[in-house]
């Protein structure tokens, strides 16, 4: 009962960040970026390593991006790497979505990388679904960062169980999608 207590006081807190963005945007101005801000402000307090996320606002959305994904230093690394010839994958929350993307050395997203890296979504969708994801890389031109796949996250669900289903995947999921995807590719300059 005391659990159930706490746990309820904390969904309390929770909202006592989040409603006052949302009354602050309630017409939700520009996409309603403040609810976005303030949703990714207390979900990355629910992770745990709140150093592990940065909050920011994208060309055209708001933004978390999972930092050892993207700074990939001694400490994060766990004998993985998540780059290649010609980019490098990461994590970011988008939005509702946990996208797993691309990031393309400049002028390499051509429609040859674009198909390889397309094989290689399709040779690992299998793991992908294990974790909820589904491909989302369309089209044979790439923008400089690039969704391959994602998983939609029920922001209607209490903190702790979004977070939950985040630490179910990081980091032994992201690590284990990114080598099967770099087995999968091209060993020369081609992604």
């Amino acid at each position: 009962m005391v659990k159930a207590y706490f746990e309820a006081l904390q969904d309390e807190l929770d909202r006592a960040v989040i409603a006052p963005a949302i009354e602050a945007d309630s017409d939700l101005g520009y996409r309603g970026y403040s609810w976005w801000y303030a949703y990714y402000s207390c979900l990355r307090q629910h992770l745990g390593n709140i150093d592990d996320w940065d909050i920011y606002s994208g060309t055209r959305n708001p933004v978390m991006c999972w930092k050892p994904s993207w700074n990939r230093d001694e400490r994060h690394e766990r004998g993985a790497s998540n780059k290649c010839s010609t980019g490098m994958f990461f994590l970011e929350l988008n939005y509702s979505s946990l996208l797993l993307k691309f990031a393309w050395q400049e002028k390499m997203g051509t429609a040859t990388n674009v198909t390889s890296l397309r094989q290689a979504l399709q040779t690992c969708s299998g793991e992908l679904n294990r974790y909820g994801f589904r491909v989302c890389l369309r089209g044979s031109e790439a923008n400089r960062y690039t969704a391959l796949a994602k998983l939609e996250i029920n922001v209607e669900q209490p903190l702790d169980v979004v977070s939950q289903a985040i630490r179910n995947f990081l980091p032994d999921g992201f690590n284990a999608i990114v080598r099967q995807l770099l087995a999968c590719l091209p060993r020369t300059g081609d992604a």
